[in-house]
């Protein structure tokens, strides 16, 4: 059986591979229509759904009720999640958009990021 993987068998992180992938991720073309339509696609179903549940008399309090739960502790939930993640986001955002900023400036010029068809 071969030894597990401990601290002293990792390899340095290559920076310019992780700066490439940061590269690539920013400058990939966002494909909205399909996005939008996706998103649509789930807010009719959803409406469908909620209208099927509200035909046969299921309701959003009896839902929250068969979970356990109630309305303040639904709402506790999320201010504790809302204020767990805003910090992190913020974190997240001071290494992120300083790193595309970088990326963004010394890109080669005339370059484009997307590929031709």
């Amino acid at each position: 059986m071969p030894p597990s993987p401990g601290f002293n068998d990792l390899k340095p992180l290559n920076l310019s591979t992780v700066l490439m992938a940061v590269h690539k991720y920013c400058y990939t073309a966002l494909n909205l229509t399909n996005k939008a339509a996706a998103a649509g696609g789930r807010l009719l179903a959803s409406l469908i759904v909620g209208t099927i549940l509200s035909h046969f008399g299921i309701t959003a309090e009896q839902l929250v009720k068969e979970f356990g739960l109630s309305y303040e502790r639904v709402e506790d939930m999320a201010r504790r999640g809302l204020s767990w993640a805003a910090p992190n986001l913020l974190v997240g955002a001071m290494v992120i958009l300083p790193v595309w900023f970088l990326l963004y400036l010394f890109r080669p010029p005339g370059g484009s990021s997307q590929k031709p068809d």
